[in-house]
């Protein structure tokens, strides 16, 4: 029933990183990404139905597709990013399906290394929206699949898309 659905809960969840076209500080160069590879670790708390807060730890991987406009030889973009959330799960004590809409703040640390040999390293503030799919597959397991937009402070988005286990 939803008045059991309150407690600790893990997370974990794989998925796609898509980020978008980049202008870098300390580079006069354009940078486009091919897709990459997310995971994402998560350890919250769900309150009384409907509100959850949980933390966030998520590592992105992503090449370089294009300089310029041009092919790429060589170079990848590494984030490693922490984010406190608090989410808002819409579910009914009937249904298996629920659907959350949440909001988090944090901070990346990303790495990028060209072709060039750019290889900067920087933490910057970092803002995301979420919004899940969640089958309820028994009191204590739930299997999920998460869409984040994530903002970094140097005005680029990515978006992972997720699919884990809670």
């Amino acid at each position: 029933s939803a008045g059991d659905r309150h407690g600790w809960y893990f997370g974990l969840e794989a998925g796609l990183n898509l980020v978008n076209d980049a202008d870098l500080d300390g580079s006069p160069n354009d940078y486009g990404f091919d897709s990459g590879w997310a995971g994402i670790g998560t350890a919250g708390y769900r309150f009384e139905d409907p509100i959850r807060f949980e933390f966030e730890l998520g590592f992105r991987d992503n090449s370089i597709d294009k300089v310029n406009g041009g092919p790429a030889a060589m170079g990848e973009l590494r984030e490693l990013s922490g984010f406190a959330n608090l989410l808002w799960d819409i579910s009914s004590p009937e249904s298996h399906w629920g659907m959350s809409l949440g909001v988090g703040l944090g901070a990346d640390n990303a790495r990028f290394k060209d072709h060039a040999g750019l290889d900067s390293r920087e933490v910057v503030a970092a803002g995301q929206g979420i919004i899940g799919l969640t089958y309820k597959a028994s009191p204590h397991w739930e299997y999920v699949l998460n869409y984040r937009m994530m903002y970094v402070d140097q005005g680029s988005y990515e978006t992972t898309v997720g699919l884990g286990s809670v």
